[in-house]
């Protein structure tokens, strides 16, 4: 069992992933390889971003299903705008098929939209460096540093019911077998609906393998999985002692720094992603992918009876660290346009958990730059997904 923060150096060997290097990814592109098409985009598409500024227009966003949204399906409806844009990724770029497809993206939007300036923020110095030497512009600046810590806190008082608890979808990468040898532990899950079926399935494999296991999402009255609201999800984490996470590799993954915000210690697997940033070595574990070392971890953890306030206050001073950095990062286009505004001072006006707008349509964020056009200044009015409504007929795609 090694403390967190004394493994620095990542494993680059995988069992099921091929872990790329710079110059794999840079010759496929120049090889042709998946070439993006130049599509005008006429239907609705969820994306996960938000608008921080309307002049600049600058757009933030995460890259699902695919690096390089939002820009990619938005950048021809603002073709003739100067639009910048600050792109983070869910998973990381150290595994090949990642790196290839956000070199591929970034090449495509630089080529056809030269007038969109493309940044992508990293959670792992690591990925910085493989982006760099695709000459990607990039900065470290975690995407946990944007959890909002009013959501996510310590609920004094609260009854501990489970062990551990682990947040994690219903995939096989989650790994959570891994938790097998804990007396209890409390599961939160969700499934995508392109996955449901195999999610499904999955959750029918953990029901037998892993009785130890209680499924949180279970209605307990009619048995059916139901939506847990963050507000939820911070109440099952204070009544939990630790928080898991078993994924060999994924991206910054939410749920390690949820854990710290509630006050929680961290049981981790040694992993590639960036997680290990908030996991500091007084209050979190790296251990190898076995259910004995998860559950000596754990305990030991819990026997220690770390103080809740320390290990949020700790986590809290690395995310505003990470956040002065995204705010030193606006500051200079705020200087480059000459614009003669501080960011730090809207701060508080644009900020909103995971600075994003969950799932919003395409076409309501372009709605809402167009309702907006030629505003100067701070926003007044952030954007925010609307429920209910479909397209209107008369929609200007482009």
């Amino acid at each position: 069992m090694i403390r967190a923060g004394e493994a620095a150096i990542p494993r680059w060997s995988k069992p099921y992933r091929h872990l790329t290097t710079p110059a794999r990814a840079t010759r496929q592109r120049e090889l042709g390889h998946m070439e993006l098409p130049l599509l005008s985009i006429k239907c609705e598409v969820h994306l996960y971003c938000d608008v921080i500024s309307l002049d600049p227009l600058i757009i933030v966003g995460f890259g699902s299903p695919h690096p390089g949204q939002p820009a990619l399906t938005l950048s021809q409806a603002l073709r003739n705008k100067k639009v910048y844009y600050l792109l983070w990724s869910w998973w990381t770029p150290q595994d090949n098929d990642e790196l290839f497809n956000m070199v591929n993206s970034y090449y495509f939007l630089k080529k056809y939209y030269p007038q969109h300036d493309v940044h992508i923020m990293v959670n792992d110095h690591v990925d910085m460096f493989l982006l760099e030497k695709c000459k990607i512009n990039t900065t470290f600046c975690h995407q946990n540093a944007f959890l909002d810590q009013r959501i996510f806190n310590i609920i004094d008082g609260s009854p501990k019911e489970y062990d551990a608890i682990y947040n994690a979808r219903l995939d096989r990468f989650k790994r959570h077998m891994l938790a097998s040898k804990l007396n209890n532990v409390g599961l939160i899950y969700y499934s995508p609906a392109k996955e449901k079926k195999e999610g499904l399935a999955y959750k029918a494999e953990l029901k037998n393998n892993l009785p130890n296991a209680v499924f949180l999402n279970e209605h307990p009255e009619t048995g059916m999985d139901r939506f847990l609201s963050p507000q939820d999800i911070c109440q099952l984490y204070n009544k939990s002692r630790v928080g898991l996470c078993l994924s060999d590799l994924e991206g910054g993954m939410y749920a390690a720094t949820e854990y710290l915000l509630c006050g929680i210690p961290v049981v981790s697997t040694h992993n590639i992603g960036g997680r290990d940033y908030f996991l500091d070595k007084d209050f979190a574990r790296l251990v190898d992918p076995d259910p004995d070392a998860v559950a000596e971890a754990t305990y030991s953890l819990i026997s220690e009876n770390i103080p809740p306030k320390v290990i949020r206050q700790r986590t809290l001073l690395k995310m505003l660290k990470q956040r002065q950095i995204f705010i030193d990062h606006v500051q200079t286009i705020f200087d480059k346009e000459n614009v003669g505004r501080n960011f730090a001072d809207e701060w508080d006006v644009v900020f909103k958990n995971k600075l994003l707008v969950w799932g919003i349509p395409n076409w309501q964020v372009l709605e809402y730059i167009r309702a907006n056009e030629g505003h100067k200044g701070p926003l007044k009015t952030p954007l925010a997904r609307r429920y209910g409504v479909t397209v209107p007929e008369n929609f200007e795609w482009e």
